[in-house]
């Protein structure tokens, strides 16, 4: 049955209200029971059905006869709560729960209940709860949290607030979902869907009553660790990251294959389990579990090698989900480009989490390059893992890789006997009469399993016999003969092209330009929001991505044809997967059909009348009766990629930090990465736009903020070869912005003559191409900024510039357009770090004073402003204000907390420089506590040991001053055993140079 409540328990909440609801539950409940009283009960209840179901069962007007009130081992009650309620005490925040249940409730509106309305709701829920901690061992009982936010109000009910508390509370588990879709499912193989059903099985199992229901047996009930950030399907390292850090914070419980079982598991990235019709490979499975278990010296390592299509990533699926239950963290992560895999990408607490902690398993899928993954091999990890690796790498196997693999196994193709059984299993209504030319089939396709896979695909979407598939194939492999020279791999480059071209070819012509659209973008995950821009009237973008019906019939045609696969996310347009080798197929078909399209127009081009140069590409190619989408082709999908990408790459405001938007860059940045790699490779079949090139600038200047050196200086020069070859030596501002970024780079890589150059073109462009009154104004400031910070690098030191340029800048900020208190603050913040560097302490500690001012405007704290209360900190300092220098370091710590946690190394800086300032007040145990805790946060930072033996040695001498000289002196010790391992010069001595790496952090 199912019970409806009225969401509004505020109003007289606490003379009865819920009450009146928990009677009616019973009384429906004794309806619905008649004569099978000892029939067991499942609850499920949402947001505050919890309170419902437990006010009833705690109430002693409860009905003898029901089954909650009843004891005995065939009366048990079963409950699962979607939002529970814990025993906290603190009535203020259930008041907060209770107004973000009220905007919940009706859309946003504002609050309208009473202080004393929202008080006695927050009292009724502690006093209801206590009542029913007396009986809650009646019951078995599952409490769900949500892990999304809900618009702008974020999560309604907290984790912990969502916890019983209580000794019947078996599993805690996370739903990726806000407060309101936590109960929504769209289809039956949603994820968190099975997880219920996996929850539901377990509880009526526990009341000994069979089902025939097997997804007990379906592994873990889910894959997103609690307070994940992770989105399914987004399996690079940093996306891993980011669920592994909260992850290690608060493990939870999940059901696994035995539903007696509980384990504490980290589970993130892992895709879904192996394709329908996966079989086989059972001796190559047996060999890595054997491996696994029969050795345990170290971090064991397992490579899977083989040509593409053969199953790699198929068979390391097929193992991880089988051995799941062995391992305490699954990680899953696609290296296949230094973007996915660099350990830029990724935070020194995972590797200290790997080398701390044994048990876990660690896939690194596709690996492309194995020179990429040195930073994150067994002496970087540490030791009892595991690590599968999967790569078409040829060297993967050899004792000389760069990736020492411990045990190692080739994936073949399929004989032709057992291909020929998976072709048929996957056929939906074969001829009996033709079985036996699905042998002859596989003999065409190699025994490729992804070429079987397809090809059956293929056959049963056509609707053909397997001879008529037969005759159709082998007419599309004499095409590839003739187009293709022999080569070291040509027959396997002839069974895919063929299998490929032979499905493309039955395409209509919206959805080849959808195709060639996707195949310039990253293949592993594409929001289909990259896509999505109907209504749209810019006709570079292919009709396809502008009509939703026409995308619809394209989108299933190419699913269809096993071309792609279509992932569904709840409260997302979902994502879409195409495999590097069809989007390998396609590209390569546009160089054939150009080969040869060139070739048939050079041929004739000798009859060409050179007066007819004003004559169209479009009648060129129709007067030589060449195919238009030969030549067109490719053009149309990098017009159409380049136009989708730019609509949605997050941009750059005035020169401030994107830090915001991170999430949102790294969500598209791989699939403008490929898009630029394309168009460098094509450049003189291509034409890139001024808006691609903006859109490069600001994907390095993500780059650049993320610590990045490489990656922001490539894209960025190939952002100013699009605008040159635009408008050649023309001032205009995407150039500007180019250069700008350009000189921030260029300093960070230590090219400080470079970077000094590109800076004041910056300038020259800005100032010649943005009016006075223009609100773009303000991105003058910054150049002129950043070009005073840049002067201060070189010899000779120029000085007066550098403050005359500074205070150019801040007119602009206070005076001009466009103006705000962050472009402000930030030159502000600048001009005292520079004046203080200059001993010229009265005016730092104005110009620092004036920024902080200006954080009230601001509204939530963030690092940019916890560097501006960092050097307040160092200004009162070095003026003698030991006191006020203390006070700000305390609150500047307390932030940065809150902000990066304790083991990020600023925070440690911080710690440091509190216990540091606290020694000098005379506090020394608190000084040694701060100082003990830099220690920890440094010691996580072992590829830079500066930092951690100059903690090692204050707090020792500290320890020593206060009479524990043993353990002082073993600090002391400590530290210097690391400079003598790394030299003095590599440690920073004094505290003025200590502190230059709080402004390394954030250039």
């Amino acid at each position: 049955m199912t019970f409806s409540y009225n969401a509004n328990l505020f109003s007289n909440c606490a003379h009865g209200r819920i009450a009146e609801f928990a009677q009616t539950l019973f009384g429906q409940l004794d309806m619905e029971r008649v004569g099978a009283v000892s029939r067991p009960i499942l609850f499920i209840c949402h947001s505050m059905g919890g309170l419902v179901v437990k006010k009833a069962s705690s109430s002693r007007s409860c009905p003898k006869h029901s089954s909650l009130s009843e004891s005995g081992p065939n009366h048990r009650a079963r409950q699962t709560v979607r939002t529970s309620h814990s025993i906290s005490s603190n009535a203020a925040k259930w008041a907060d729960i209770g107004v973000r249940l009220w905007k919940v409730a009706r859309g946003g509106a504002p609050v309208t209940a009473s202080a004393k309305e929202l008080k006695q709701f927050a009292q009724s829920v502690m006093d209801i709860h206590e009542g029913f901690v007396d009986i809650s061992d009646r019951f078995s009982i599952v409490s769900c949290f949500e892990q999304k936010g809900y618009g702008v109000i974020s999560l309604v009910v907290d984790p912990e607030s969502a916890k019983m508390g209580v000794t019947a509370e078996k599993y805690v588990l996370g739903i990726n979902a806000n407060h309101v879709d936590i109960c929504r499912f769209a289809r039956e193989n949603d994820s968190e869907y099975l997880q219920m059903r996996r929850v539901i099985n377990y509880l009526v199992r526990q009341l000994g009553i069979p089902i025939t229901d097997d997804l007990m047996q379906q592994g873990v009930a889910s894959r997103l660790p609690i307070h994940s950030l992770h989105v399914p399907g987004d399996t690079t390292l940093a996306a891993t990251e980011l669920g592994f850090r909260s992850s290690i914070d608060g493990r939870r419980s999940i059901i696994v294959s035995n539903p007696s079982e509980v384990r504490d598991i980290i589970v993130t990235g892992l895709p879904q389990g192996p394709q329908p019709g996966f079989s086989g490979r059972e001796t190559i499975l047996k060999k890595n579990h054997t491996h696994f278990t029969e050795h345990s010296n170290g971090t064991l390592a397992f490579g899977l090698g083989g040509y593409g299509g053969v199953d790699k990533t198929q068979v390391a699926l097929k193992y991880v989900h089988s051995q799941i239950n062995n391992f305490k963290a699954v990680f899953w992560v696609v290296a296949d480009t230094e973007q996915k895999s660099t350990p830029e990408e990724t935070t020194e607490r995972v590797k200290s989490w790997l080398r701390n902690n044994p048990g876990w398993l660690f896939v690194l899928d596709n690996v492309e390059e194995p020179n990429l993954l040195k930073y994150y091999w067994p002496e970087s990890f540490g030791r009892d893992g595991c690590i599968i690796v999967t790569s078409r790498h040829p060297g993967l196997g050899r004792p000389s890789s760069a990736v020492p693999v411990t045990d190692f196994s080739e994936v073949d193709c399929f004989d032709t006997e057992g291909g020929a059984k998976i072709l048929w299993s996957q056929l939906s209504d074969p001829d009996e009469d033709e079985k036996h030319l699905a042998a002859k089939i596989v003999e065409k396709l190699g025994g490729l399993p992804l070429a079987i896979n397809h090809m059956a695909s293929y056959i049963d979407t056509q609707q053909i016999s397997l001879s008529e598939f037969l005759a159709t194939y082998e007419r599309h492999e004499r095409d590839f003969i003739q187009q293709t020279p022999p080569g070291a791999n040509f027959a396997y480059e002839k069974t895919l092209a063929t299998a490929w071209t032979l499905s493309m070819s039955a395409l209509s012509k919206e959805t080849s330009r959808l195709l060639g659209l996707l195949s310039l973008l990253d293949p592993d995950h594409i929001p289909l929001e990259i896509i999505q821009h109907f209504h749209e009237k810019d006709e570079s973008i292919c009709i396809a991505a502008r009509d939703s019906s026409v995308q619809s019939r394209a989108i299933a045609s190419l699913y269809n044809g096993s071309l792609i696969k279509k992932i569904r996310k709840r409260g997302t347009p979902g994502y879409l997967i195409m495999h590097c080798l069809v989007q390998s197929a396609v590209r390569r078909q546009w160089e054939l059909e150009g080969k040869n399209a060139n070739h048939n127009m050079l041929h004739r081009s000798k009859s060409y009348d050179v007066s007819r140069r004003t004559t169209t590409w479009k009648q060129y190619t129709t007067s030589y009766n060449v195919s238009e989408d030969a030549m067109v082709s490719r053009e149309i999908s990098f017009n159409s990629a380049i136009a989708c990408i730019s609509r949605l790459y997050p941009k750059q405001d005035k020169g401030q930090s994107m830090i915001k938007q991170f999430s949102e860059c790294h969500k598209y940045s791989q699939h403008l990465l490929s898009i630029e790699n394309f168009y460098k490779k094509n450049v003189d079949h291509v034409v890139g736009t001024k808006e691609f090139a903006s859109t490069l600038a600001h994907c390095g200047w993500y780059f650049f903020e993320k610590g990045q050196t490489d990656s922001p200086k490539r894209v960025l020069l190939t952002a100013e070869s699009i605008c040159l070859k635009l408008h050649g030596s023309e001032f205009n501002q995407t150039l500007g912005l180019i250069y700008n970024n350009l000189g921030a780079v260029c300093t960070l890589r230590l090219e400080y003559r470079e970077g000094l150059g590109y800076t004041k073109n910056a300038i020259k462009h800005r100032e010649k191409a943005i009016p006075d009154d223009d609100p773009e104004i303000q991105q003058l400031g910054v150049s002129y900024m950043n070009y005073a910070d840049d002067l201060q690098i070189l010899k000779p030191f120029r000085q007066a510039e550098a403050e005359n340029y500074y205070q150019k800048a801040l007119e602009i900020c206070r005076n001009r357009p466009g103006g705000t208190a962050s472009t402000s603050e930030l030159v502000l913040s600048n001009m005292s770090f520079s004046f203080y560097k200059w001993k010229r302490l009265p005016e730092a500690l104005r110009y620092v004073t004036e920024a902080i001012e200006l954080h009230a405007e601001y509204g939530d704290m963030t690092t940019f402003m916890l560097y501006t209360l960092y050097y307040r900190g160092e200004i009162q300092c070095a003026m003698g204000d030991i006191r006020d220098a203390y006070k700000t370091h305390k609150e500047c710590l307390e932030h940065r907390r809150a902000l990066q946690g304790d083991v990020h190394y600023t925070t440690g800086l911080s710690f440091y420089k509190a216990g540091y300032l606290a020694w000098r007040s005379g506090k020394n145990t608190e000084a040694i506590d701060l100082l003990q805790r830099s220690v920890a946060a440094f010691k996580e930072y072992r590829d830079d040991p500066r930092i951690w033996p100059r903690s090692c040695i204050k707090l020792g001498r500290i320890l020593i001053e206060e009479g524990q000289i043993e353990n002082g002196q073993e600090k002391v010790r400590d530290g210097l055993r690391v400079v003598e391992i790394t030299g003095k010069a590599s440690m920073y001595i004094k505290d003025e140079e200590l502190d230059l790496l709080m402004r390394e952090d954030y250039r």
